[in-house]
């Protein structure tokens, strides 16, 4: 498998030389992730859904496998829309903190696609329930960029409804 995918560097750092089989413990995974990924390794190909594309791309991240990753956002960037938006940032800001954790730094690139997708399109996405259900860290990550295509006192009225939400008021 190592000559198939010039990426399964982690294969070369977990099996032994001298034997024959050993065991991969990846305790933050699923086990249908690995299978996922290793069905990739073997054909090509892969079947991504919206429930398992971010596990996946951690996945990706964890074990170097820099192809599926660049497909695994390819597909989260061709799903983003109005609707699913903030819900995706909120998704992918927690995987970001997680690649961070473990001192693994090329994640924050979707995030920032997200950022620039709501924000090109802030007026539509602020009125969304996924706008409502952002976290605060998230919320302020949305808020303190540059790209949002709105006057500073739209922005303040979604903030001021996201602050009413929390609340229930």
């Amino acid at each position: 498998m190592i000559c198939r995918c010039k990426t399964a560097t982690f294969l070369k750092r977990a099996v032994l030389p001298g034997s024959s089989t050993q065991t991969i413990r990846l305790p933050n995974h699923k086990p249908d992730n690995f299978k996922t990924a290793l069905i990739y390794l073997y054909t090509g190909k892969v079947l991504l859904d919206d429930q398992n594309v971010f596990e996946m791309w951690t996945l990706c991240q964890d074990l170097n496998l820099e192809e599926l990753r660049l497909f695994c956002e390819d597909h989260i960037t061709r799903s983003l829309n109005v609707d699913n938006a903030c819900a995706l940032l909120a998704s992918a800001l927690v995987k970001e903190d997680q690649l961070t954790l473990r001192n693994n730094s090329s994640g924050p690139s979707f995030v920032e696609r997200c950022v620039h997708f709501i924000g090109d399109n802030a007026s539509e996405c602020f009125q969304t329930s996924g706008f409502l259900r952002l976290s605060k860290d998230a919320l302020i990550r949305l808020v303190s960029s540059d790209h949002l295509a709105l006057e500073e006192v739209e922005i303040w009225r979604a903030v001021l409804n996201w602050a009413r939400h929390q609340v229930k008021i």
